[in-house]
């Protein structure tokens, strides 16, 4: 006794390709029309997987970057403030005009604290542009391999 197929059946379409699948008389309905497109949603699957590890990886140094630029700036803060009331005590004067301290040491302690903060602040900008990379990655991936609703899984 063959059954035709329902018409639910007949309109299913390949995730992949979006062309319309043949229904099978008997067995497991088929999700893709041929074994090509379920290879190529197996990889773009892997490839969205490796993406969201990539851009969870991401997260985590962004996170860790900003409490670095945030202690930087504490340090940095503490030391201008610092530097400034050095140089306010130690004003001396050339014929009756009064100049600012003389180096007290201040200038390369800070100076190597602002050169930290713009390194950690270049990282962030690159682990900023690394996540959107990964995320748009992700997003590909997971409309290729038949996904469902990437946009809220990145």
């Amino acid at each position: 006794m063959t059954t035709s197929p329902t018409p639910a059946a007949q309109a299913r379409q390949c995730p992949v390709c979006r062309a319309s699948i043949t229904a099978a008389t008997t067995g497991r309905p088929a999700r893709y029309c041929g074994t090509p497109c379920r290879q190529a949603a197996h990889r773009a699957r892997r490839r969205a997987a490796e993406a969201a590890r990539a851009v969870d990886w991401t997260r985590q140094r962004l996170a860790a970057d900003l409490d670095r630029i945030r202690q930087l700036t504490d340090k940095l803060a503490a030391a201008g403030t610092a530097a400034l009331e050095s140089a306010a005590l130690n004003e001396d004067s050339v014929d009756g005009q009064a100049l600012p301290g003389i180096a007290t040491g201040w200038e390369t302690g800070l100076a190597d604290l602002a050169r930290h903060a713009a390194r950690v602040l270049h990282g962030i900008e690159s682990a900023a542009r690394e996540h959107g990379r990964h995320v748009a990655d992700y997003r590909h991936a997971a409309r290729q391999g038949g996904l469902t609703d990437p946009e809220s899984q990145s």
